[in-house]
């Protein structure tokens, strides 16, 4: 933690602390990675839905031939 001491031109002393923000909290990282998996939950099933219509259709498409 820093510590900044400004002395005003009213010879007000003001004490600033900063605090040294690295990183990212566990509370940030818990919620991207939340996201992230209902993100994903709704992506794959449909994903593997698209997907197994395209192989019916394709095979539908061959049988016709």
């Amino acid at each position: 933690m820093k510590l900044f001491i400004i002395i005003s031109w009213h010879d007000k002393i003001i004490i600033i602390m900063k605090k040294n923000n690295y990183g990212f909290t566990l509370v940030e990282i818990i919620v991207a990675v939340v996201i992230a998996g209902i993100i994903i939950s709704i992506a794959v099933p449909a994903y593997r839905d698209y997907k197994s219509r395209t192989y019916e259709m394709k095979s539908e498409l061959q049988n016709e031939q």
